[in-house]
């Protein structure tokens, strides 16, 4: 029988979990799921205990999440319900559970040579060939590797760690330079950014603030990243204007076309990536390639860092 992406299947739960970093333990079927034991260490070195129940049929009855919640109980394991309901209970569906860590298909590397035609493709909010996936999904985890590659920084994607609130995706900590970032997966005309997306942008800002900002006290842009985008440069420089006035903080728009352009260009010189001034880069509305390319004629005619190829 094919293989049928929306339908739960044990072998790729399983290949998801490893992806994300997990141990699996045991994997025991039960009377309308299957019970995945899995583990994996946390930022601070401690290992947490899971317990994935899967769904064969896309629903759980009561007694099924009760069981299940019984046995991860006994193990000291967190429960996470994968279908698509059970009675009531908080679930993660399918097709979200198996792109929460890119996917069974997911290569990490920007610069392998399929990255730039996925990333594309996932942020008109399409599926390209043999993925499987919510395409919203593995767009914001190609974005986050692409963005780590490029500013050879710490990009946090705390957006899809706490996905039943309304956050940005994440966090770019580039020594001096500071941006939240949203990645938008949008087919048509392209993400829309409208006023009111502004305001839950600048929403998105001030909770931030809220809870961080002794330790990052100040916040350079917020990075909003597709595909491509409904308004022309003069609206969305609007926008732009709209969130500064809101919270004193400019949206900053970067296509995918654009980041692997940047990360083209940087491949070729890697090392470079640390003494690209990303703040200036950032200062545009619409970011520009030309201005990595001008970072990096200026940083080869200094001569301390040197390509690792010639152009």
């Amino acid at each position: 029988m094919a293989y049928d992406p929306s339908r739960p299947n044990l072998q790729v739960a399983g290949r998801t979990l490893l992806v994300g970093g997990f141990h699996i333990a045991s994997a025991t079927r039960k009377p309308g799921y299957v019970l995945l034991r899995a583990s994996r260490m946390d930022e601070f070195g401690v290992v947490q205990e899971y317990a994935f129940a899967i769904s064969e049929r896309g629903q759980m009855t009561a007694a099924q999440a009760d069981a299940a919640a019984t046995a991860a109980d006994h193990y000291g394991a967190h429960l996470v319900l994968v279908a698509e309901r059970a009675d009531g209970r908080q679930t993660v569906a399918w097709d979200r559970f198996i792109s929460l860590f890119g996917g069974p298909v997911f290569s990490a590397s920007p610069l392998d040579p399929s990255f730039r035609d996925r990333l594309v493709t996932l942020g008109r909010n399409e599926l390209p060939a043999g993925v499987v996936g919510r395409p919203d999904d593995l767009f914001e985890a190609h974005v986050r590797v692409a963005l780590e590659f490029a500013l050879w920084g710490r990009v946090v994607r705390y957006g899809q760690d706490r996905r039943f609130e309304a956050r940005a995706d994440g966090l770019v900590l580039k020594d001096d330079f500071v941006s939240i970032y949203d990645a938008k997966a949008a087919g048509g005309d392209g993400y829309d950014v409208t006023k009111t997306t502004a305001r839950q942008f600048a929403d998105y800002v001030e909770d931030f603030r809220a809870r961080y900002r002794a330790f990052v006290p100040r916040i350079h842009s917020f990075l909003v990243v597709s595909t491509s985008f409904k308004q022309g440069a003069k609206a969305l420089a609007e926008r732009s204007r709209d969130l500064q006035a809101d919270c004193g903080v400019p949206l900053t728009f970067l296509t995918a076309p654009a980041l692997m352009d940047i990360i083209d260009m940087l491949s070729v010189y890697p090392a470079a990536r640390g003494a690209v001034r990303w703040s200036r880069v950032m200062l545009d509305v619409v970011v520009d390639p030309a201005r990595v390319r001008s970072e990096l004629d200026a940083i080869g005619k200094d001569g301390v860092v040197r390509p690792t190829l010639s152009n």
